[in-house]
C-alpha cells in the first residue's frame, strides 16, 4: 500500500514538472514584436486600435484655457464604474452597475441615449462598480462582466445574441477585486483569460459562442487583473497577458502557451497592460508584497526570453505608454508620481510628484493624464520633464477616478461616476 501511494505521488510530481516545463518553452526565432491594430475604425476597444494608449489623432490643442477645454456635452445616469468608452462610426458604448444589475449603455455620438441592456450581476464589493470597458467589432459588442460572464450583444438594439458564463463552463475561483479584462477580437474570434481549473484562456467564435479553442490550466496559475495584447513576436501571431503566476504568450491559431516568465513574487497584482519595444517587453506589478516592474527581451535568434532589468516603479490600474523608447506612467509606494523611463536601460529619466497616481494616453506629442485625486492634466514629455500645458478638476479630491482618458474625432472622452463629459481638444 505505502509502494502504491509512493508511485502516485510521484506521478503527479513528474505531471507538475513536465506541466511547468511546456510554460518555459521558448519562443521561436523570428522577426521583432509588431502589435495588432483592431480590425474596426477609431477607438473600438480599450486603450484604442492597438491597446497600447496611443491615439493617432493630430492637430490639437498644445494647451488648455484655464478651467480646461470647452465642454461639449455630458451624459448622466451611466451607473457605477471605471470602465472607458469604446466607439462604432455611429454610437458610444459604455458599461455601469445599476443596482444588482451590470447594465452596458448605447450612446448617440452627442451623448443621448440610444439603449441599454443587462449582462448580469453588478460587481458589490470590494471597490463595487464596472470594470471592463466593451469592445465593438462587425455590429457586436462583446461584455466581460466582473464574474466572468461573457457576453456578445447587437449593437443596434442591445439584443444579446449568445453568452458564456465561463466562471462555471471552466472552473474558475473568484477573484478578490472581480473579473476585469476587455475583451480581444482577433479575426473570427473573440478571447478573454477566464483562469479556471478547466481552461486558463479561451478563444470563441464571435457569431456564434462555440468554443475554438482553449488554454490548458496550468498550476497555481489564475487570471489576473489585466486585458492581453494581440501582437507578432517571435515570427507568431500571439496573444500575451499576465496571470497570477507568470507573464506569458499564446499561440493565436491553437491557443497553446509559446512563453511564460513567472512573476517574482507570491501575491501578484497586475492590472497594467503589457507593453512592447522591439524585442522588450514591460510588465508592471503593484503587489503589496513588492510593487515592481521588470522588462524581458525576447531573443528571436536564440529563442528565448530573459529579464532584462527590474524597477522600483509600480504602475497600478493606470497602465503605461511608450512613445520613442521612453516609458511613461505613474507610479506608487516606492516612486511616486508621473515619471519617463528608458526602455532599453530601465533608467528613470526624471519624475514629477504635482500630479500623483493615475492613468493616461498619448496624442500629438502630449500626455493627457487623468489623476486619481480627479485632476486631469496635459503634459508634454521634454528632455528634462513634464511640462504641464493645461489642468482642470474633473472631481475634487477624489482617489477614485481610474477610468481611462479616450481621444477620437478631436473629442477628449473623460468617465467619472456615471457621467461621460465630453471636450473639444481640435485646433480652429
Amino acid at each position: 500500500m505505502m509502494k502504491t501511494k509512493h508511485v502516485r505521488f510521484a506521478v503527479i510530481g513528474l505531471v507538475l514538472v513536465c506541466t511547468l516545463a511546456a510554460w518555459a518553452k521558448p519562443l521561436s526565432p523570428g522577426s521583432k514584436s509588431k502589435l495588432i491594430a483592431a480590425g474596426e475604425p477609431g477607438w473600438s476597444q480599450w486603450r484604442g486600435p492597438r491597446r497600447d494608449g496611443v491615439s493617432d489623432e493630430t492637430n490639437l490643442l498644445a494647451s488648455w484655457p484655464e478651467g480646461g477645454p470647452k465642454v461639449l456635452w455630458t451624459a448622466g445616469g451611466l451607473g457605477k464604474g471605471w470602465s472607458s468608452p469604446v466607439f462604432s462610426k455611429d454610437a458610444i458604448y459604455i458599461t455601469g452597475d445599476v443596482g444588482k444589475e451590470l447594465h452596458v449603455f448605447a450612446l448617440t455620438l452627442d451623448g443621448k441615449p440610444k439603449w441599454k441592456s443587462v449582462n448580469g450581476k453588478a460587481w458589490e464589493k470590494p471597490y463595487g462598480g464596472a470594470r471592463a470597458s466593451c469592445t465593438y467589432d462587425d455590429g457586436r459588442v462583446f461584455v466581460f462582466n466582473a464574474h466572468a460572464r461573457l457576453a456578445c450583444l447587437n449593437a443596434e438594439d442591445g439584443k444579446e445574441l449568445w453568452a458564456v458564463d465561463t466562471a462555471a463552463k471552466y472552473g474558475v475561483a473568484k477573484r478578490v477585486f472581480g473579473h476585469s479584462e476587455s475583451p480581444l477580437i482577433d479575426g473570427d474570434g473573440v478571447i478573454v483569460t477566464p483562469g479556471g481549473t478547466k481552461g486558463l484562456m479561451v478563444r470563441f467564435d464571435k457569431k456564434t459562442g462555440k468554443e475554438l479553442w482553449v488554454t490548458k490550466p496550468a498550476p497555481e496559475e489564475a487570471a489576473n487583473y489585466c486585458s492581453a495584447i494581440l501582437a507578432e513576436l517571435g515570427g507568431k501571431r500571439q496573444i500575451i497577458t499576465c496571470g497570477s503566476r507568470h507573464a506569458f504568450g499564446v499561440d493565436a491559431k491553437n491557443g497553446k502557451v509559446l512563453w511564460a516568465f513567472r512573476h517574482g513574487i507570491k501575491k501578484s497584482m497586475s492590472a497594467a497592460i503589457p507593453i512592447l519595444h522591439d524585442d522588450l517587453m514591460f510588465i508592471s506589478n503593484s503587489s503589496r508584497e513588492k510593487g515592481f516592474s521588470y522588462c524581458l527581451r525576447i531573443d528571436t535568434a536564440a529563442g528565448k526570453v530573459t529579464k532584462v532589468w527590474d524597477s522600483k516603479f509600480a504602475n497600478t490600474h493606470g497602465s503605461v505608454i511608450t512613445v520613442g523608447g521612453k516609458i511613461y506612467g505613474s507610479s506608487r509606494r516606492n516612486i511616486l508620481g508621473w515619471a519617463c523611463l528608458d526602455f532599453v536601460s530601465g533608467k528613470i529619466d526624471y519624475s514629477t510628484e504635482k500630479l500623483l497616481l493615475g492613468s493616461s494616453i498619448y496624442a500629438d506629442g502630449r500626455l493627457y493624464c487623468l489623476a486619481q485625486s480627479g485632476r486631469m492634466a496635459l503634459m508634454k514629455p521634454t528632455e528634462k520633464g513634464f511640462e504641464i500645458t493645461g489642468e482642470f478638476a474633473l472631481a475634487k479630491d477624489k482617489k477614485d477616478a481610474w477610468a481611462h482618458p479616450v481621444i477620437l474625432g478631436g473629442r477628449l472622452y473623460l468617465r467619472f461616476g456615471g457621467n461621460l463629459h465630453c471636450y473639444s481638444i481640435q485646433k480652429k
